[in-house]
């Protein structure tokens, strides 16, 4: 299965010229300039007191420095060796924060300090070092390997005078999009309700009208269906989106200009090949993400060069910024290469 986050549709200049006098015009508790994590951490923090705030970005969230760190979440094992003890503490506490409530987009990431004869720090100084950084986490992480296990975890070390190498766990993450997830607002309890009464939308291109309404999904909320044919009338849980046709498919573009009128700036599709190609040959995918199983097909496995020339051709080069393993299977992220 493939996912691709879409391009924000409606944030255009024309857009804003429209909505910052409006803007001005209102009271506001706290005014935030700049959507960075800095940003995003304190609109977090002013939501849950209550306060009405504003966030003003030049071009888009985690824009800038919050998408080029070096992606690292670390407790600051150096802050140690300078005596900041308590910086320290609250960094290592901070990151552990971030894996348990962040699983899957803050992860834990391994280290490895191998120790040569006449080198400071040694084992034993780091070992100390180590205690005490995973005494600050409430766990033990450290590790140590002797020199003939050393080539076993990691190649290409010296081995002339190695006496073993340490091994420690810190922590690493897609910085952009902490960046958003920190500026996902909580709810209080009465905007939770109100929340949970308005489920997301959800949308079926269905160009077409194949897909039957009485499966589970058309059950367990509202439902946006896009087609461009004509559309039977509405029903209480299934809007129908008539939308121009394009080689006997749904304009996309169209669609999500569509959506972008209706306030919905970023749009999650899962699909699959056809679907994911389309939005990738339309111009309209920022990202791809690509779950492969872990296996071997055998001799029932189609070589790629028996594919049809007219198929290969109409191939897209991916620029791959993120290989992971996730679970049993691995989780690619690529751009497009058009």
């Amino acid at each position: 299965m493939t996912s691709a986050a879409t391009q924000h549709a409606n944030w255009t200049q024309a857009w804003r010229d429209q909505v910052l006098p409006e803007l001005a015009a209102q009271t506001w508790d706290l005014i935030v300039i700049g959507g960075g994590i800095t940003g995003a951490g304190v609109i977090r923090e002013a939501a849950k007191r209550g306060w009405r705030f504003l966030l003003v970005e030049q071009r888009d969230f985690a824009w800038g420095t919050s998408s080029r760190s070096s992606k690292m979440v670390h407790g600051g094992l150096r802050y140690i060796s300078q005596g900041e003890l308590a910086l320290t503490r609250d960094s290592v506490r901070e990151r552990q924060l971030l894996l348990d409530n962040e699983a899957g987009l803050v992860e834990p990431l391994p280290f490895l300090y191998p120790h040569y004869q006449g080198e400071f720090p040694g084992r034993w100084v780091f070992s100390w070092v180590l205690r005490l950084y995973d005494g600050f986490a409430g766990q033990s992480l450290q590790q140590f390997h002797p020199p003939w296990q050393v080539p076993m975890v990691v190649n290409g070390l010296q081995q002339e005078h190695l006496q073993g190498a340490s091994q420690f766990q810190d922590a690493v993450t897609d910085d952009a999009r902490l960046t958003v997830r920190a500026e996902q607002l909580p709810l209080d309890e009465p905007l939770r309700e109100l929340a949970l009464s308005r489920p997301p939308l959800r949308i079926v291109i269905d160009g077409r009208l194949r897909v039957p309404t009485d499966m589970a999904f058309f059950t367990a909320g509202p439902v946006l269906v896009v087609t461009h044919q004509l559309p039977p009338a509405n029903t209480a849980q299934i809007e129908y989106l008539q939308l121009p046709e394009v080689n006997g498919h749904v304009d996309l573009t169209a669609l999500l200009n569509e959506l972008g009128k209706r306030g919905i700036n970023e749009l999650m599709v899962e699909a699959g090949p056809h679907l994911a190609g389309a939005f990738i040959q339309a111009g309209l995918v920022d990202e791809l993400y690509v779950y492969m199983a872990a296996k071997l097909l055998g001799s029932s496995a189609q070589p790629l060069l028996q594919l049809p020339i007219e198929v290969m051709a109409d191939a897209v080069d991916l620029q791959i910024t993120d290989i992971r393993a996730i679970g049993p299977d691995w989780r690619i992220i690529a751009k497009a290469r058009l």
